[in-house]
């Protein structure tokens, strides 16, 4: 299952944070919503709680400092830099899985004195081939072939590991 914000949401969250950058001063109740609205947003863009530790950070300076939600404050350097970062970066991360789905094509082979082997698999077939000389060139060749086939494939993706 994925998550992801719509259209209105992302515009939100930019327009938030691009006032918030506008403005030389903010009270903590203007960024506790902030933070709010990101936090919330956790699910959909996997980086968000790295992407506004600073922003929290200052939320709650500002409300040790004046007790009030009321207190104005003057956002850090770190802050605003991860307001730049939602402005733009929030659509490039909207609905990216943390976790990658299985990819469609997976080669593996092992490589020794003693013989070379592979293993190709995909979602539908399994293909095995060996050799008992040492580093057969045909099953290099043939693995080349294969990693060739799956980078040109319209497939979404692979694992290549060489051991």
């Amino acid at each position: 299952m994925m998550f992801y914000l719509l259209t209105e949401k992302v515009s939100q969250i930019k327009t938030k944070c691009r006032e918030m950058l506008s403005a030389d001063i903010v009270t903590v109740r203007q960024l506790a919503q902030l933070t709010g609205k990101l936090s919330s947003s956790m699910q959909a863009i996997f980086p968000a709680n790295l992407q506004s530790r600073f922003l929290q950070m200052d939320h709650i300076k500002g409300l040790l400092k004046g007790k009030s939600y009321e207190q104005k404050i003057i956002l850090s350097q770190t802050a605003r830099d991860e307001l730049i970062w939602w402005v733009t970066k929030i659509e490039e991360f909207n609905g990216k899985a943390m976790i990658t789905p299985c990819p469609d094509f997976v080669i593996t082979s092992d490589a020794s004195d003693l013989g070379w082997g592979l293993l190709f698999k995909t979602k539908v077939q399994v293909a095995y081939g060996e050799s008992k000389n040492q580093i057969s060139m045909s099953m290099q060749k043939n693995y080349w072939q294969l990693f060739l086939q799956c980078k040109h494939s319209q497939k979404k993706g692979f694992i290549l590991p060489f051991f």
